[in-house]
C-alpha cells in the first residue's frame, strides 16, 4: 500500500451496536452526547458491498458531543454487510469530501479496497474503505452536499442548546 493523505479531517466516529436505544441512553448518560437524531429504516441507494449489489437496512442515530459527531448503527436485517463484519466497537471514522469519486479513486490507487459504496436517499453518498489492517477500523468518505451539511448544522445547533435531559 502506498501512502495517501486524507482528503480532510475526521469529523465523526461510527459504532455498530446491538440495541440502538440502549446505546443512545449510555452515550447520553455517560458521555453527554446528544440529543440524538434517529433515522429508522434507512436504506442506501445503488449499494455495492464487496463487489455485490447488496445493501443493509439500518437504524442510525447521530449526535454531537462538543464539536465531534457520534454515529450509532444497528443493522436491522440479515444482509451481509460491512456492519456484520465489525465487532461491537468502533467501526469507522468519517471524513467529508467534496468529490466522492475522486477521493475513493485516490484510496484505491494507494491499494485500499472500497468495501462498500452507496447513495443516500436525499442525495450524495458514502464509500467505506477497508483500512482495518492499518488503522483497526474502516474509513468512511461522506460526500458533502447541502443536505448533509444542513443536517450536521442542525444537529450541532441542537447540541449547543441541549439541556442534557430531553
Amino acid at each position: 500500500m502506498s501512502a495517501i493523505l486524507a482528503p480532510g479531517p475526521v469529523y465523526h466516529a461510527g459504532y455498530v451496536v446491538a440495541d440502538i436505544r440502549q446505546a443512545i441512553r449510555h452515550w447520553v448518560e455517560q458521555l453527554g452526547a446528544g440529543p440524538f437524531f434517529l433515522f429508522e429504516g434507512f436504506g442506501f441507494t445503488d449499494p455495492v458491498y464487496r463487489g455485490r449489489k447488496l445493501g443493509p437496512q439500518v437504524t442510525l442515530a447521530f449526535a454531537f458531543s462538543g464539536y465531534f459527531c457520534v454515529e450509532l448503527i444497528q443493522q436491522t436485517d440479515e444482509t451481509p454487510s460491512i456492519y456484520r463484519e465489525a465487532p461491537r466497537a468502533l467501526h469507522h471514522v468519517g471524513i467529508a469530501v467534496d468529490d466522492l469519486d475522486a477521493a475513493t479513486a485516490a484510496y484505491t490507487r494507494a491499494g485500499v479496497e472500497c468495501a462498500f459504496r452507496g447513495g443516500f436517499p436525499f442525495g450524495g453518498g458514502c464509500a467505506y474503505l477497508d483500512t482495518v489492517a492499518t488503522l483497526g477500523f474502516m474509513t468512511e468518505l461522506v460526500q458533502r452536499t447541502e443536505a448533509v451539511d444542513g443536517l450536521l448544522a442542525q444537529m450541532k445547533a441542537a447540541h449547543a442548546g441541549w439541556n442534557r435531559r430531553d
